[in-house]
Order: C-alpha cells, then structure tokens, then sequence
C-alpha cells in the first residue's frame, strides 16, 4: 500500500525479560529475607567461635594435665603411685586439689605417663647416642645396651614399681600398655639396626 513499516528487530541472546541461567542470585526482595540471612550468618559464626572455645579448653585441659602427671611422678617415690601423688602435685603446682579429678583413669594414667616419658628419653639417647654407643656393637650387645638404658629410667621408682606393672596389667589398662610395649620392642629393634624388620627375624640376625 506504499506505507513504510518500521523495521523489524530481532534480539540476540536472552529473551527480554528474563535473567541468564547463570545469573547470581538475585539479593532478598523483602526485608523478612534479608533478616533472616542475617540471623543466619550469626548463627554460623556463634557456632564457629563456641567450636574455637571448645577446642581451647579441651588443649588447655590437656596441658594442665600433662603438667599434673609430670608433678606427680616425682612424688611417688614418696606416696607411690596412687591419687595421693595427684593430690601432692597439685599442691605442688599451686592448683586446687580437684583438679586431680581432671586425670581420667587416675593412677594408670600416671603409671602410662611415666612410661611413655621413659620410652620418649630412650629414643632421643638412641638417635644421640647411635654412631659412637650402638654402631661398633653387634646385634645383641646393641640391644642389651638399649635395655639398659630403659631399665636405667626406672631408678627413681623402682621400689615401686611392682605396684606399677600390676596397674598396669588391669584390664582397663591393658590395651593401652599392650600398645606401648609394642612400640617399645619396634624402638628396640631399630636400635639392633634392623629398621623395618620384624621382631623375631632382626633377634635371629
């Protein structure tokens, strides 16, 4: 009819009106929305600093711990391996003498305390030690030497130290010294210069 249209148009991409599939999310229409996304993200860091506080005291308890056992094991010579030496370290320490409670299983923890402290002091004599005591020796003489040097850690004890092998073999202990003592023969064995073997082959070489 002679009449000019206007040109046709054609988008490209995204229809009109609507978002990209990957769009962000769009931020909260109404501000019940963005309450609660607030009250979320405090409730996520309340939760995070009562995990912070729970991990502290839990590391703190170990540690005062750690510290009681040690007081203690100087005391048994004198009270022998029993809640008084707890009672006497902590008094020793300056603590309330509740906190002995702390010690869970109370004197096999003492006792395993002692015993882990001596099989840590051997292993640090048998690397110091290894090239001048240990090298020049056989096989057996090294573990001998080795022997010795643990027997030795038990001096300031050893009056009481049958008290200490019974504790040790109740039964609510007996999975935790069985544990111990087998680290002790690996220990052993690497001292008789046989890393990685086991027991009964590094004692026939």
């Amino acid at each position: 009819d002679g009449s000019s249209a206007p040109p046709r148009t054609f988008s490209r991409g995204f229809a009109a009106g609507t978002a990209p599939r990957d769009a962000p999310p769009a931020p909260p229409t109404s501000r019940a929305e963005a309450e609660r996304a607030e009250d979320e993200r405090l409730e996520d860091e309340r939760l995070d600093a009562s995990k912070r506080a729970k991990d502290d005291d839990r590391d703190a308890t170990r540690a005062l711990v750690a510290r009681l056992l040690t007081a203690a094991t100087r005391r048994v010579a004198e009270l022998g391996w029993s809640e008084a030496a707890l009672r006497a370290a902590a008094d020793d320490l300056g603590y309330s003498r509740a906190v002995a409670g702390a010690v869970k299983n109370g004197v096999g923890s003492l006792v395993h305390h002692f015993c882990e402290d001596c099989d840590s002091r051997l292993s640090v004599r048998i690397v110091l030690e290894q090239e001048d005591a240990l090298d020049p020796l056989p096989p057996s003489e090294r573990l001998a030497t080795a022997i010795k040097w643990r027997l030795e850690s038990l001096e300031p004890v050893i009056e009481t130290w049958p008290a200490a092998l019974a504790i040790q073999a109740a039964p609510e202990n007996a999975a935790a010294t069985a544990t111990r003592v087998a680290l002790l023969a690996a220990e052993l064995v690497r001292a008789m210069g046989a890393p990685g073997a086991g027991l009964r082959r590094a004692t026939r070489a």
